[in-house]
């Protein structure tokens, strides 16, 4: 991805058209989401762990808030 943000900042200073640049854009979009979907899904399996197997743990509340949040679309990442 920081590649790409090189190649989109070369293809601007080159004047491309619009049209490739935004192109590139949306494949570093494109990137980006597939990364966040990867960092969620193991923020996911770290809370599903610490809820199901430690509710005896001091963080429990908060990690249970935080699974929710991330539920309803809240992006709040508890410590």
């Amino acid at each position: 991805t920081i590649g790409q943000l090189d190649g989109v900042k070369r293809m601007i200073e080159e004047k491309r058209h619009c049209y490739e640049v935004i192109y590139q854009l949306r494949a570093i979009q494109s990137a980006l989401k597939a990364i966040e979907g990867n960092v969620l899904e193991h923020h996911l399996n770290h809370l599903l762990e610490e809820v199901l197997h430690h509710p005896e743990s001091a963080s429990f509340d908060v990690k249970k808030d935080d699974l929710l949040n991330l539920l309803k679309g809240k992006l709040l990442i508890a410590p």
